[in-house]
């Protein structure tokens, strides 16, 4: 069993360089038992992915179609199935976060014992993990998107009264981006809160949001180079396994435009069954790369917490002294 104040343990202080190495080389090391316990929900995640898919190629065409003609499309014919794409999407998204929830359930294990528990079966699953990650991931999401909101509506108020509204689309771009940069590290420190009460019991909720939100402030440099660097690798292999997707698109939205002059549609009948193969494998692919991000956030997550408990010793240790 490794002892996870060992070299390469949790409880140790980490350069980014090494939490990434660390976490990708755990997660590639212990990828059979990731996915012995979480293929189920993959598997739901994967099947919303392609009934979502093959739901845009058979309703999105007749949409554009007739807007790109310059009338609107009928309320009554597209109410159902938007209906039915925003009920896909929230499901999707659950799922997803349930998904993570397993991945973190052997964090959990390993944090506990130094190593992954590989005695889990094919029908597993850790409910109490799952409804930690759902709470705080479902709280963070509520506190970003109001936050965001505030922020946006300040930004836009603050362009107005300094008569910026008018300037060039390139300068508004520029400005933009930049606003959406900043709002974006703001919430990085995040990271450290939402691990630490998945990976705690004794957590509560608000409290680890606050207080462990001012720590990853302290620590924003740090986070933001591990976050980077996973970022940059998931954005790389996703393009590459999303390809065959990427293309599907192309040639729908193609097809699409052609049919503005009057050609056909020109899609063979089988495009949604095919549709809906390719977004499941490619849904399936993706939320295994997705998963890998979060272990070496869970080696930035130790060495944040490391930093801190020294200090504290460290500074309890010289007024030790001092007296």
């Amino acid at each position: 069993m490794e002892n996870n104040t060992a070299k390469n343990g949790l409880t140790r202080r980490h350069g980014a360089g090494t939490c990434i190495r660390m976490g990708y080389s755990l997660y590639a090391d212990n990828f059979k038992t990731i996915l012995k316990s979480s293929w189920i929900p993959a598997l739901i995640y994967s099947l919303v992915c392609a009934a979502m898919g093959a739901l845009c190629v058979i309703h999105i065409p007749d949409i554009a179609v007739t807007m790109m003609r310059g009338t609107a499309p009928d309320a009554e014919t597209s109410r159902l199935p938007e209906t039915i794409f925003a009920i896909l999407f929230a499901a999707g998204g659950l799922t997803e976060i349930v998904f993570y929830s397993c991945g973190m359930s052997l964090l959990r294990s390993h944090k506990a014992d130094g190593m992954i528990d590989k005695s889990r079966g094919w029908l597993s699953f850790d409910t109490r993990t799952a409804l930690r990650t759902l709470k705080i991931t479902l709280t963070t999401i509520l506190v970003c998107s109001l936050t965001a909101v505030v922020l946006w509506v300040t930004y836009i108020y603050l362009l107005n009264a300094a008569g910026l509204k008018t300037v060039s689309l390139l300068k508004s771009v520029v400005i933009t981006g930049v606003f959406t940069t900043v709002i974006g590290i703001m919430f990085l420190p995040l990271i450290f809160p939402i691990m630490k009460y998945i990976l705690n019991d004794n957590g509560k909720l608000f409290a680890t949001l606050t207080s462990g939100y001012v720590a990853g402030l302290r620590r924003l440099p740090f986070i933001l180079a591990v976050s980077f660097v996973a970022m940059c690798v998931t954005v790389a292999v996703s393009i590459v396994t999303q390809l065959p997707t990427i293309i599907l698109t192309a040639a729908n939205a193609q097809s699409i435009y052609g049919t503005v002059y009057g050609d056909p549609l020109g899609m063979p009948s089988y495009m949604p069954a095919l549709t809906a193969a390719t977004f499941f494998a490619a849904g399936l692919l993706q939320a295994y790369i997705r998963m890998s991000v979060l272990f070496p956030l869970y080696y930035a997550y130790g060495s944040v917490e490391t930093f801190f408990k020294e200090k504290k010793e460290s500074k309890t240790k010289q007024n030790t002294t001092n007296q």
